[in-house]
This record gives structure tokens, C-alpha cells and sequence, in this order.
């Protein structure tokens, strides 16, 4: 009895085995780059679900197996939480890219404000005329 259950074991470690190889062969290590013909709003949406996913690829058997498990490859589990890390860390990393984008591509230009009743205090402004009935 011992010996069916030490083979089981052995036969679920080696199916165990054969999905992590399985998801190391699939799983897309590369960072595209940042200056890719994306929009912005589209490398951002990119960037949020690339590790993580959508909620249709995490209610997969795989993938349940995967969060349960971590089975990932031999660098980068695949737990949800590390999962939503790794992809906080692109975002940010890909917001900070964009800002130097922006403030890096030209000339500062400075514009004034426009006029708008609120740019003064009521402490500053002449007392309103008191009329009598």
C-alpha cells in the first residue's frame, strides 16, 4: 500500500514538473519595448494586466492550479499577489518612461493663467455700498 502511494506521489511530481516546463516555455519573459507604436492608454492597459492577467485567463484549471501552487518558472512564481507586483513595478516603471517623454521632448512653454473671478481674496476687495430701504 505505502509502495501505490509513493508511486502516485512520484506520478503527481512529475506532472507537476512537466506544467512548470510547460509554463516556462510559454510564458513571455521579454519587456517589449517602450517606444513600440502603442498609445499610451494602450501600453498602460498592456503594462496592468501582463503578468496578472484578465479574469478570463485566471478562471482557467491552469491557472487555479498556478495560484494554488505558484508554479511559475524557476525566477518568477506565479502567485496572484507577486503576479499584481510585478505588474504595479511596470506600470510604474512605465509611468515614470512617459513623464520623462513628456517633459523631455521640447521646449518648457510657459503660458499665464486665465482671468477668473476666484484669483483674489475677500479680504482684498472693496466693501460692497450699504443701501438703506
Amino acid at each position: 500500500m505505502r509502495f501505490i502511494k509513493s508511486i502516485g506521489v512520484l506520478v503527481l511530481a512529475a506532472g507537476y514538473s512537466l506544467i512548470a516546463v510547460a509554463a516556462l516555455a510559454q510564458t513571455n519573459t521579454s519587456t517589449p519595448a517602450p517606444n513600440s507604436m502603442k498609445s499610451v492608454p494602450d501600453a498602460f492597459i498592456d503594462a496592468f494586466f501582463n503578468e496578472s492577467g484578465t479574469v478570463y485567463r485566471n478562471s482557467s484549471i491552469r491557472r487555479q492550479f498556478e495560484a494554488i501552487f505558484g508554479s511559475g518558472t524557476l525566477v518568477r512564481n506565479s502567485f496572484p499577489d507577486n503576479q499584481a507586483g510585478r505588474d504595479a513595478q511596470r506600470i510604474d516603471d512605465l509611468y515614470r518612461y512617459t513623464l520623462r517623454q513628456q517633459t523631455s521632448s521640447g521646449p518648457i512653454i510657459r503660458t499665464m493663467d486665465l482671468k477668473s473671478p476666484f484669483d483674489s481674496s475677500l479680504g482684498t476687495t472693496a466693501p460692497l455700498p450699504t443701501t438703506t430701504p
